[in-house]
């Protein structure tokens, strides 16, 4: 599950909210990465070091976590969601590339590029692999939204033929189908610029998820002032949350919205609210953070 949105305010600074749909028993950790750490991956040996600081919630699971989404200091951002459909990794090393399992990929992106262009420049010298002995690589099947302070926008989608990177001009994604099936489903609700040809779905399927998200962030208003336009971002990702014991009832599936994030791109910051608190968090890419200290962890 999860649904994923890109907004821009009136002057065109960008914000990316998530929601973030899973096991309510998961655990999860705001996460504040410094530049300069060094780090190795999993299936590599090769020493890399943190070259932008970053910032965003970290899934933990069976002693490694994953960056479900982030902010990193120069305003790039990414959000993982799940994407069944996906056809499979790769499960071999190509040593003339830069190996990641799926899980790292977001972590990569993050802590390596500044925009979008760059990140297009590089995305052929990855090799996103899943060995077969390693269970939770093998079986995470995601795609990855990501945007910058220019307002660029693109989904990343392992296809048979390799790595399929699509425009996000409608800056929008949930889970299956894939992206170019979503925006063939989209179209089929306007008739003319400021027409809907169908009420607005109303279920929890991702093809609702997405077509509901995308009309809502078409029609809303644009806001002057961040404040306005973070809120904004929390009212449409309301309307697509799930709330605890639905799904559980209704489809047998234990999903639940745990957190709604909202991600302000130039200055970075990361905005966040538990899905069951009221209580509001910002937590800000500060001077001090930048600086080569062990990674905080926000608790």
């Amino acid at each position: 599950m999860c649904t994923a949105i890109m907004i821009k305010q009136k002057d065109g600074h960008p914000f990316v909210a998530r929601n973030f749909d899973y096991d309510p028993k998961s655990q999860l950790k705001v996460t504040k990465v410094p530049r300069n750490y060094p780090f190795t991956f999993e299936i590599s040996t090769k020493k890399h070091h943190v070259k932008y600081a970053m910032i965003g919630m970290t899934l933990r699971h069976e002693g490694t976590f994953v960056f479900v989404d982030g902010v990193n200091e120069v305003g790039l951002c990414c959000a993982i969601l799940d994407l069944p459909t996906t056809a499979p990794w790769n499960e071999s090393l190509d040593l003339n590339k830069t190996n990641l399992l799926p899980t790292d990929v977001s972590f990569y992106f993050l802590t390596q590029f500044a925009t979008v262009t760059e990140l297009r420049h590089h995305i052929d010298q990855l090799n996103i692999m899943a060995p077969p002995h390693h269970p939770f690589a093998s079986t995470t099947k995601i795609h990855w939204m990501v945007c910058d302070q220019q307002g660029n926008s693109i989904v990343i989608e392992q296809t048979e033929t390799g790595l399929q990177i699509y425009d996000n001009e409608i800056g929008v994604l949930t889970n299956s189908p894939t992206f170019d099936q979503h925006l063939m489903n989209l179209s089929l609700y306007l008739k003319k610029e400021n027409e809907l040809t169908t009420p607005i779905p109303g279920d929890y399927s991702s093809p609702s998820r997405f077509i509901r998200a995308a009309l809502l962030k078409k029609y809303i208003q644009l806001e002057e002032t961040p404040s306005a336009t973070i809120h904004a971002c929390f009212q449409i990702l309301s309307s697509v949350a799930m709330l605890p014991g639905v799904l559980k009832r209704t489809q047998g599936e234990n999903y639940e919205t745990r957190y709604t994030a909202c991600m302000s791109l130039n200055p970075p910051c990361y905005h966040y609210k538990l899905f069951n608190s009221f209580e509001f968090h910002s937590l800000h890419l500060t001077t001090e953070d930048l600086e080569n200290d062990p990674i905080v962890i926000n608790n």
